[in-house]
């Protein structure tokens, strides 16, 4: 706790700013069942509020694509990375890595919806796996399973593989994958497991539920990242949540965006035009894989509606 505190201002710095309040984001958080009430437990029995942003899944799943695969694989094949025992030349045009050395969207998709469709039935290896590995919990699943709830499932769990502590073997869902393309590049140094749960991170229903044991939902305000390109209704709302006096976020936001598509770093401010809606990016993707892909997910979106008590525009 000493090492965490020290990220935050002491409490000169924040008095003498005139700081009303303090957090910290960390999209990591999330996904992992442990970290709910190992918050819970180190920052004291009234903890701290929860504020979650969800975006609709599959354009949050290519979004994790472009910046978690494709920018890192770019990088290491233009330095000639690639691949165990492939040539690979360096400084070539992106086309012709992204033609030759790696796996389009639609494949690792198509890899992780079948995985995840066998991992996730009712009583399948998710739920075997999250309740051995979260034994603390078992009220819970007792609960549920008397009532015939859906099970508390780590959705994580299901792209583990035996293999991968001994090895930097791709993950079960990528094994066919990586055999019918030798020269393509699966492996990401410290991004597999977010390559191996772009569908997976989107099913927030399965993450929250495990919040939820941990704190009431008066703690828990969820954001729908699309709100907030509309107007300012969605920062009024999480204001309030906040407890922080009414704010103008209106002149805040004629100043620019940060974190937008297309920049490099979360600290680049652009200028937009909030009158024009914005141009919504192409995913390619095939109109049955997508059918399929938005049939997977709306089960959860209903599922995380019902638990946050309002809905997303998905």
């Amino acid at each position: 706790m000493k090492c965490y505190l020290t990220y935050f201002p002491s409490t000169q710095e924040f008095l003498s700013s005139g700081a009303l309040i303090t957090g910290e984001a960390f999209p990591g958080y999330l996904p992992y069942p442990e970290v709910a009430p190992n918050v819970k437990r180190l920052l004291g029995p009234t903890g701290p509020k929860i504020v979650v942003s969800v975006r609709e899944p599959l354009s949050r799943a290519y979004s994790s694509y472009r910046y978690n695969y494709l920018r890192p694989a770019l990088k290491a094949l233009k330095k000639g990375k690639g691949p165990r025992h492939v040539f690979v030349p360096k400084d070539q045009p992106d086309e012709y890595y992204i033609q030759n050395f790696l796996f389009s969207f639609e494949e690792l998709i198509s890899a992780e919806l079948k995985n995840l469709k066998s991992c996730l039935v009712p009583g399948g290896d998710g739920e075997q796996r999250s309740k051995l590995k979260y034994p603390w919990a078992e009220d819970e699943y007792l609960y549920r399973d008397a009532f015939g709830l859906p099970q508390l499932v780590d959705v994580e769990l299901c792209h583990f593989s035996r293999l991968s502590n001994k090895l930097p073997l791709p993950s079960m869902q990528f094994s066919e994958l990586s055999a019918a393309n030798p020269s393509k590049v699966i492996d990401i140094p410290r991004g597999n497991h977010l390559i191996q749960s772009m569908i997976g991170r989107g099913l927030y229903a399965l993450a929250m539920e495990w919040w939820y044991l941990s704190f009431s939902a008066e703690d828990i305000h969820v954001v729908c990242l699309e709100g907030l390109s509309k107007d300012t209704e969605e920062m009024d709302k999480l204001t309030s949540f906040l407890g922080l006096p009414k704010y103008d976020w209106g002149e805040v936001l004629s100043r620019g965006r940060y974190n937008m598509g297309g920049n490099e770093g979360y600290d680049t401010l652009t200028k937009i035009d909030n009158r024009q809606s914005p141009i919504p990016v192409e995913i390619p993707i095939s109109k049955a894989l997508r059918e399929e892909v938005q049939d997977f997910i709306s089960v959860y979106n209903e599922r995380l509606f019902k638990l946050i008590g309002h809905r997303c525009p998905w």
